[in-house]
Protein backbone atom coordinates (compact mmCIF):
# COMPACT_ATOMS: atom_id res chain seq x y z
CA UNK A 1 0.00 0.00 0.00
CA UNK A 2 0.89 3.11 -0.67
CA UNK A 3 1.19 6.42 1.23
CA UNK A 4 1.75 10.30 1.05
CA UNK A 5 3.18 13.17 3.26
CA UNK A 6 1.79 15.70 2.69
CA UNK A 7 2.39 19.36 3.40
CA UNK A 8 0.88 22.89 2.61
CA UNK A 9 1.30 26.73 2.33
CA UNK A 10 0.30 29.59 0.70
CA UNK A 11 0.97 32.48 -0.89
CA UNK A 12 -0.88 36.28 -2.79
CA UNK A 13 0.14 37.11 -6.02
CA UNK A 14 -0.91 38.73 -9.56
CA UNK A 15 -0.65 38.01 -12.41
CA UNK A 16 -2.08 38.75 -15.77
CA UNK A 17 -2.82 36.01 -18.73
CA UNK A 18 -3.54 37.90 -22.18
CA UNK A 19 -6.61 36.86 -24.11
CA UNK A 20 -8.52 35.57 -21.37
CA UNK A 21 -11.59 37.25 -20.57
CA UNK A 22 -11.35 38.73 -16.85
CA UNK A 23 -7.71 37.72 -16.57
CA UNK A 24 -6.32 39.93 -19.40
CA UNK A 25 -6.31 43.09 -16.65
CA UNK A 26 -3.21 42.26 -13.40
CA UNK A 27 -5.23 40.84 -10.72
CA UNK A 28 -4.29 38.88 -7.93
CA UNK A 29 -5.54 35.48 -6.34
CA UNK A 30 -4.39 33.59 -3.07
CA UNK A 31 -2.59 30.12 -4.22
CA UNK A 32 -2.75 27.36 -1.87
CA UNK A 33 -0.28 24.51 -2.31
CA UNK A 34 0.26 20.52 -1.36
CA UNK A 35 3.87 19.20 -1.82
CA UNK A 36 3.16 15.31 -1.73
CA UNK A 37 6.02 12.64 -0.80
CA UNK A 38 4.46 8.93 -2.20
CA UNK A 39 5.72 5.73 -1.76
CA UNK A 40 5.12 2.41 0.60
CA UNK A 41 5.98 2.97 4.04
CA UNK A 42 7.56 0.00 5.55
CA UNK A 43 8.56 -0.67 8.94
CA UNK A 44 11.84 -1.36 8.28
CA UNK A 45 14.38 0.47 6.15
CA UNK A 46 11.33 1.84 3.73
CA UNK A 47 9.46 3.96 6.41
CA UNK A 48 12.53 5.33 8.04
CA UNK A 49 13.94 6.17 4.50
CA UNK A 50 11.10 8.24 3.56
CA UNK A 51 10.57 9.97 6.82
CA UNK A 52 14.64 10.77 6.95
CA UNK A 53 13.41 12.12 2.95
CA UNK A 54 10.75 14.09 4.48
CA UNK A 55 12.91 16.10 6.71
CA UNK A 56 13.03 19.82 5.98
CA UNK A 57 10.09 19.86 3.20
CA UNK A 58 7.43 21.69 5.01
CA UNK A 59 10.85 24.85 5.07
CA UNK A 60 11.82 24.32 1.91
CA UNK A 61 8.12 24.41 0.55
CA UNK A 62 7.29 27.53 2.61
CA UNK A 63 10.47 28.92 1.44
CA UNK A 64 9.46 28.66 -2.11
CA UNK A 65 6.15 29.86 -1.23
CA UNK A 66 7.55 33.18 0.29
CA UNK A 67 9.59 33.95 -2.79
CA UNK A 68 6.70 34.08 -4.95
CA UNK A 69 4.40 35.81 -1.93
CA UNK A 70 3.60 39.26 -2.81
CA UNK A 71 5.19 39.21 -6.66
CA UNK A 72 3.82 39.76 -10.13
CA UNK A 73 4.00 35.90 -11.34
CA UNK A 74 4.50 37.33 -14.96
CA UNK A 75 7.66 38.91 -13.84
CA UNK A 76 9.13 35.83 -11.76
CA UNK A 77 8.03 33.04 -14.84
CA UNK A 78 8.97 35.03 -18.03
CA UNK A 79 8.26 33.51 -20.79
CA UNK A 80 5.80 31.48 -19.41
CA UNK A 81 1.53 31.92 -18.51
CA UNK A 82 1.30 32.55 -14.88
CA UNK A 83 -1.21 29.66 -14.56
CA UNK A 84 -1.72 26.82 -12.02
CA UNK A 85 -0.26 24.22 -14.07
CA UNK A 86 2.88 26.27 -15.15
CA UNK A 87 3.43 27.61 -11.50
CA UNK A 88 2.91 23.90 -9.88
CA UNK A 89 5.92 22.80 -12.44
CA UNK A 90 7.81 26.31 -11.08
CA UNK A 91 7.53 25.11 -7.54
CA UNK A 92 8.03 21.21 -7.91
CA UNK A 93 11.64 21.99 -9.86
CA UNK A 94 12.84 23.66 -6.83
CA UNK A 95 11.49 21.08 -4.56
CA UNK A 96 13.68 17.99 -5.31
CA UNK A 97 12.08 15.31 -2.59
CA UNK A 98 8.97 15.93 -3.98
CA UNK A 99 7.04 13.89 -5.53
CA UNK A 100 3.57 16.12 -6.50
CA UNK A 101 2.85 19.25 -6.36
CA UNK A 102 -0.83 20.48 -6.51
CA UNK A 103 -2.18 24.22 -6.74
CA UNK A 104 -4.94 25.59 -6.22
CA UNK A 105 -6.04 29.07 -7.37
CA UNK A 106 -8.57 31.39 -5.72
CA UNK A 107 -11.28 33.98 -7.00
CA UNK A 108 -14.42 34.82 -6.22
CA UNK A 109 -16.51 31.72 -5.84
CA UNK A 110 -14.41 29.52 -8.25
CA UNK A 111 -11.35 28.27 -8.44
CA UNK A 112 -8.50 26.48 -10.54
CA UNK A 113 -6.15 23.64 -9.74
CA UNK A 114 -3.75 22.05 -11.09
CA UNK A 115 -1.28 19.03 -10.14
CA UNK A 116 2.10 18.16 -10.73
CA UNK A 117 4.16 14.85 -10.62
CA UNK A 118 7.45 14.39 -11.27
CA UNK A 119 8.59 11.78 -13.81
Amino acid sequence: MDYALRYRSQFDASHQVEGVLGCDRRHGHTFWVTASIEGPLLAEEGGVRRVKLSEGVQSALDAVTAELDRRDLNEMMIGSLPIPEVIASWIIERLPHVDTVEVEMGWRREAGWARRAKR
